[in-house]
């Protein structure tokens, strides 16, 4: 009886106390370039910024890969749009609750690409707890596991 009750224990302990219906994976944009131009590209540290997260990302059952409409957001994500063959949608910054709400809905794994102003923004609207951006901060990973109105976040870096 004690085997059989010790087995139970251990099984239980192995299996995940929460299972996420999906993940959503929030980033500000890699490194850019300090050019001075309104749309500048990727520093060659941003572009490996970009590789790692495609590493990091290419077997996560992405469905979905979201960008704005700016070179850097669009370079940040362009590894991990060739490795798994999705293309990536732009989506407006300047009308996050729709676009929550539309994520909410699709309920699929998908990464979003931003801004240091629209990222923790958003993360927030999901219901995410984030730290506030400055144009410095480069590499830092938001996963949000939900599962139906629940949130968890996990801070990861690149």
């Amino acid at each position: 009886m004690l085997k059989t009750l010790l087995t139970l224990l251990l099984l239980s302990l192995t299996q995940p106390l929460w299972a996420a219906e999906y993940n959503l994976y929030l980033l500000r944009h890699a490194e850019k370039q300090d050019d001075g131009s309104k749309d500048p590209s990727l520093t060659d540290d941003g572009r490996q910024q970009g590789l790692r997260l495609a590493r990091l990302l290419q077997h996560g059952d992405i469905q979905r890969i979201y960008s704005t409409d700016y070179r850097r957001t669009r370079e940040t994500v362009a590894a991990l749009s060739e490795l798994t063959g999705i293309d990536v949608q732009v989506y407006d910054p300047s009308d996050l609750n729709t676009f929550a709400r539309a994520l909410q809905q699709r309920g699929e794994n998908a990464v979003i690409v931003g801004h240091s102003n629209t990222t923790p923004q958003l993360i927030g609207i999901l219901g995410g707890e984030a730290k506030a951006m400055s144009e410095s901060d480069y590499g830092d990973l938001y996963q949000l596991q939900i599962h139906q109105s629940n949130v968890i976040t996990v801070h990861l870096s690149l």
